[in-house]
């Protein structure tokens, strides 16, 4: 009966708010996800694609092997953020990035390529933080370096299974992988 905004009752109790993204992950999967479980499942900070992210090409990597549904969800939010996502036969040409999800699953010949190309390959941690801070972040702070590299080639050496943690070692490899705490 009146014009401007419809007056809203405020609920007695404060309801969690999700996206679509989340509605749409739980019907594929058959499953109730945590909302944190991907920053793109709750409302983000501020308007989406982000232009500082369009042209980026990603090649996401290093996922366990039964992880089909974890990948779909990352291609989402690099979609989301506005970067093109890069299949797996994709000439480096066509990459800018390598989003690496578990360092120590990552290919050594493909981080070497990578490198010598001086394609950035970061951590699936970049996505989430560009996300929640509506910018392109510095990829140096999300860098997978050698040292990672190398802790993980010499877990595998020491007879460890790639993604397992059944010793102190690997899950001190695990925990310090992204971290610049050892001298090597």
């Amino acid at each position: 009966r009146e014009f401007g905004p419809p007056t809203i009752p405020t609920p007695r109790v404060a309801l969690p708010l999700a996206t679509v993204h989340w509605v749409n992950a739980c019907l594929a999967d058959n499953a109730c996800h945590l909302r944190s479980s991907f920053p793109h499942f709750e409302p983000g900070p501020g308007p989406l694609p982000l232009e500082a992210m369009k042209g980026c090409s990603i090649r996401i990597t290093a996922l366990e092997a039964s992880s089909h549904r974890k990948r779909k969800r990352i291609e989402e939010l690099a979609v989301l953020l506005g970067s093109q996502v890069a299949q797996q036969d994709s000439r480096w040409a066509q990459i800018t990035h390598v989003v690496c999800v578990v360092p120590e699953l990552l290919d050594k010949r493909l981080f070497e390529g990578a490198t010598r190309r001086s394609k950035p390959v970061v951590t699936f941690q970049w996505l989430c933080d560009c996300f929640r801070m509506q910018a392109r972040l510095p990829e140096e702070h999300y860098a997978v370096s050698i040292k990672a590299q190398a802790l993980a080639g010499s877990a595998l050496q020491a007879g460890g299974v790639p993604g397992s943690q059944t010793t102190a070692a690997s899950f001190a490899t695990k925990v310090l992988a992204n971290h610049e705490v050892l001298k090597i």
